[in-house]
């Protein structure tokens, strides 16, 4: 079960250039690359794709292949490390969509037991606003 977010999605909280590159190759292909090339100087994306670059295992050919027709021949920023909580704003999307933890983690690229930690984190939070108001 693999759905990649529409230009519609949220990417609240994103910096820009990490945002442009979400609605190119998606959440997780973004974040995976931010894996292997974030805070390197501005890194060149391929103008052409060929199984040897290094970013396929990352992202796999298809998605580099989507990048490079996009922004093929450009240097870009890609920022490192702070944004790793990205990967909560996604899955707090799909659980309120309705998928299973388990589905969740095989997508986003986490471990079962931090979905269900986020998912009990964000029920305790929705339950105490509600219960402020009375």
């Amino acid at each position: 079960m693999s759905i990649e977010p529409s230009a519609s999605d949220s990417y609240d909280g994103w910096p820009l250039g990490l945002k442009r590159l979400a609605k190119i190759i998606g959440h997780k292909a973004t974040l995976d690359l931010v894996e292997v090339a974030g805070g390197l100087d501005k890194p060149k994306i391929p103008a052409e794709v060929t199984p040897e670059h290094p970013w396929v295992k990352a992202v796999g050919i298809d998605k580099l292949q989507l990048l490079s027709e996009a922004l093929g021949g450009q240097r870009i920023y890609i920022p490192r490390g702070s944004f790793i909580n990205l990967k909560k704003l996604p899955i707090l999307d799909l659980l309120e969509k309705g998928w299973k933890p388990k589905d969740i983690a095989l997508e986003i690229g986490v471990t079962v037991r931090y979905v269900y930690q986020l998912q009990s984190e964000y029920i305790l939070t929705k339950e105490d606003s509600q219960n402020r108001l009375f």
